[in-house]
């Protein structure tokens, strides 16, 4: 999808911007509902490229879905919900392979525990920053480390502190983890592993961590009451 800058360059939109423009125009015309078409037969539960068993959510509420899209799940991009949440249009995802198939529907709803969602994030670069003189990390740290982050342009997928450290899984880039290093290495000690998956289940149950994890060293794991995520090896 083409567009264009406040300067009148043309440039994409990048990706999912098709998508993304639907849902604008759908705001501003106040649309009673959206229909996109991919390859899959709806929202599903997995990729079905990594697991051959996935499930397709009939319906689904847009927090689940934002909550999914911003942890890797790839069908929806983020921002191309949130303009149809704030109107309270529904979002319908259909299969172009099949398009008399059911599909989901995205809308404002409350539904029964879902079917855990398993999103697989590769090439992913687990830093950790200790401060030189054994002193706590304390806000005044993370001030610095988040400013670092933000210059280098690394997004945080997943970071957990303790008393002497705090870690971060981000996506990989040599160049920016260059730039991060060059920033912050003067005030804290700096240790980082590439090569890495990041792992999230969305709705997990014990089934679904043993499943996953099974087999796998674990780097760095945390768990909230909805989503499990933890960082191995690839």
């Amino acid at each position: 999808m083409l567009g264009g800058t406040a300067g009148g360059a043309t440039t994409t939109l990048g990706r999912e911007g098709s998508d993304y423009t639907a849902a604008i125009f759908a705001y501003c015309l106040r649309a009673e509902s959206v229909t996109i078409w991919k390859d899959v037969a709806g929202l599903l539960n997995a990729d079905p490229k990594l697991f051959p068993d996935t499930v397709r959510y009939p319906e689904i509420s847009y927090r689940e879905t934002i909550e999914m899209a911003y942890y890797g799940a790839s069908v929806i991009h983020p921002k191309t919900l949130k303009p149809l949440a704030d109107r309270g249009i529904p979002l319908r995802v259909k299969s172009f392979v099949d398009p008399e198939a059911e599909g989901t529907l995205i809308h404002e709803c409350q539904h029964p525990t879902l079917a855990p969602a398993f999103i697989c994030k590769p090439d992913q670069c687990l830093l950790s920053f200790e401060s030189k003189d054994f002193a706590f990390i304390s806000e005044e740290n993370l001030e610095v480390i988040f400013g670092g982050l933000a210059q280098a342009k690394l997004k945080i997928n997943l970071m957990q502190n303790s008393a002497l450290s705090f870690s971060v899984c981000t996506d990989f880039s040599e160049r920016r983890v260059g730039k991060l290093l060059d920033l912050l290495r003067e005030q804290f000690k700096l240790h980082y592993n590439t090569g890495l998956t990041l792992y999230t289940i969305k709705n997990y149950d014990a089934a679904s961590i043993t499943r996953l994890t099974q087999g796998k060293r674990l780097l760095l794991e945390q768990r909230t009451r909805g989503t499990f995520q933890f960082v191995c090896q690839s």
